[in-house]
């Protein structure tokens, strides 16, 4: 691998593995998506995109759901999406969004969905909460001892002379990797079991998709099948009944008696933090939630009948309680729709509706659901990675990260979950998300929407895309994201504050393999 042993401090005994010695690929079919099972989503449209966008961002705030109460203050927030989301840049266009009925909805949906779930999980002690649609975060995920034992603890990971220092290529000396899967991977041919055995690469047919249909439809950046070279190397973390996580077997480049000690109390407290994480982002995975669809075409839609709608008719019952709780006028003074542009050669009427209707609300997971998936009394195999970015005066800006998914088919790494454990004198840092589409309803798309070649502005994309944006989670000290893998992902960019001293982003992430029972990673 052309690394070398002595610098990275990892012990002989690592080339023996006591795991992973399963080399025929099970052909049975997981209970979660993995990026390599051609899973594609439908596309979003940009209405929807500003309502998602907009509730997001107001649930970032940690006191939002007091906050939700003081009309001046969500009427400013929506001056400030109105003002943003008024024009479609890709069409050259006005937006027909943020009319009375779009705030009604965003409206409804943060006191009558959102509210009272994180009020309930607040009350009892749970800090999970919803970010963008199948993202999960936590504000303050473990106690200051926890968080700042692990600042303390990474010193004598740190303390590596520069030439000893791995750091990404991609990044031109910025990202520096402390513990990463690929230092020490299994190695087909050459890595032995426990038994003294040459562990040999899968054999067999893939896997089955998780979902049938566009197999004909391949995105580089999603496609990973088996490697038949190397496979990660996952650690085994039990976790009891009441949530409390032992590691049972050593993290791969933290397996010397000193690293244990040190670290292993520390992440098994961390890891209790993303336990709930995990688990409501398994829930959302085995519910679809990521599929929901706020905004919707509908090719049996006119203006005439917009009130026989049955969404709008649930929409104006949930309103008769909304206006119940505070005076509607308020909230919707000043936000009267800006005159509307139809775009060069189209009809003011296929851009402003007729056949887009606000359609699925947010829903809490199924408590049934929880229960079924939740990782409590359970073993799983975890991979970790530790992490810093590093940005110094010399070059005071981070460029941010490309695009990725994690692992191959070999790992089956279903959720991740990053924790950022320490910030200096950087601006604000944070993931962007994105999910591929598939290619058969885009084509259906055109013909329903019947406007040619400017179909991909309804969406904001661009012409040849595959892939759309689905959101931003900011992440700050001592909080935690999980997500499920088949989004893509990348750090934001970010720079110095001061730019006369350097500047820091640490960060850990957990890979959580597929906890399918029927399911062995190979």
């Amino acid at each position: 691998m052309g690394l070398s042993q002595k610098n990275l401090n990892v012990p002989a005994s690592s080339y023996i593995y006591p795991t992973m010695t399963d080399t025929n690929v099970s052909t049975k079919s997981s209970f979660y998506p993995h990026p390599s099972d051609n899973i594609f989503t439908t596309r979003i449209l940009y209405r929807e995109q500003c309502l998602r966008k907009f509730s997001a961002h107001f649930r970032d705030d940690p006191e939002w759901a007091s906050k939700l109460n003081d009309p001046v203050y969500f009427n400013q927030k929506l001056r400030g999406a109105k003002e943003n989301d008024k024009f479609l840049p890709r069409l050259n266009t006005g937006a027909a969004v943020w009319s009375d009925e779009d705030t009604e909805f965003v409206w409804t949906e943060l006191v009558e969905r959102y509210r009272p779930f994180v009020i309930k999980n607040r009350k009892s002690g749970k800090k999970a909460e919803p970010s963008i649609d199948g993202v999960w975060k936590t504000n303050g995920l473990v106690e200051d001892e926890v968080w700042r034992g692990l600042s303390q603890a990474m010193e004598l990971l740190e303390d590596i002379p520069g030439g000893g220092k791995i750091w990404h290529r991609d990044n031109q000396g910025q990202v520096w990797s402390l513990v990463h899967p690929s230092f020490w991977p299994i190695i087909y041919g050459q890595t032995t079991n426990s038994d003294g055995k040459i562990i040999q690469p899968p054999s067999g047919p893939d896997p089955p998709a998780f979902t049938p249909g566009l197999a004909q439809y391949h995105d580089p950046v999603i496609l990973r099948k088996y490697s038949k070279r190397f496979c990660w190397l996952p650690s085994e973390f039990q976790i009891s009944e009441e949530g409390k996580v032992k590691i049972a077997s050593y993290i791969n480049n933290l397996a010397t008696e000193k690293q244990q000690e040190l670290f292993y109390p520390i992440l098994q407290k961390i890891f209790e933090g993303f336990v709930p994480l995990f688990n409501h982002v398994l829930a959302d995975l085995r519910e679809g939630k990521g599929e929901i669809r706020r905004v919707r075409w509908d090719s049996g839609y006119s203006p005439e009948n917009k009130d026989d709608q049955p969404e709008m008719a649930k929409l104006r019952t949930q309103n008769e309680d909304v206006k119940s709780m505070v005076d509607w006028g308020t909230f919707s003074k000043d936000f009267e729709l800006e005159p509307f542009i139809p775009p060069s050669g189209g009809s003011g009427d296929v851009v402003r509706n007729p056949r887009e209707r606000l359609a699925e609300m947010w829903t809490p997971p199924q408590p049934e659901i929880l229960e079924s998936i939740k990782l409590e009394g359970r073993t799983v195999k975890v991979i970790v990675k530790m992490m810093h970015i590093v940005i110094s005066p010399k070059k005071p800006w981070y460029t941010g990260e490309g695009w990725r998914v994690d692992g191959t088919k070999n790992e089956r790494i279903v959720a991740s979950g990053i924790y950022c454990y320490h910030q200096e004198n950087i601006t604000e840092f944070g993931l962007s998300f994105r999910r591929g589409f598939a290619k058969d309803p885009h084509k259906a798309a055109v013909s329903i929407l019947d406007t040619g070649d400017d179909t991909e502005g309804f969406f904001d994309i661009e012409k040849h895309d595959t892939c759309q944006d689905i959101g931003n989670v900011e992440l700050g000290e001592n909080q935690g994201i999980a997500f499920p893998n088949i989004y893509h992902h990348r750090g934001w960019a970010c720079c110095l504050r001061d730019e006369s001293k350097p500047g820091y982003i640490k960060l850990l992430q957990f890979l959580l393999c597929d906890p399918s029972e029927e399911f062995t990673v190979v």
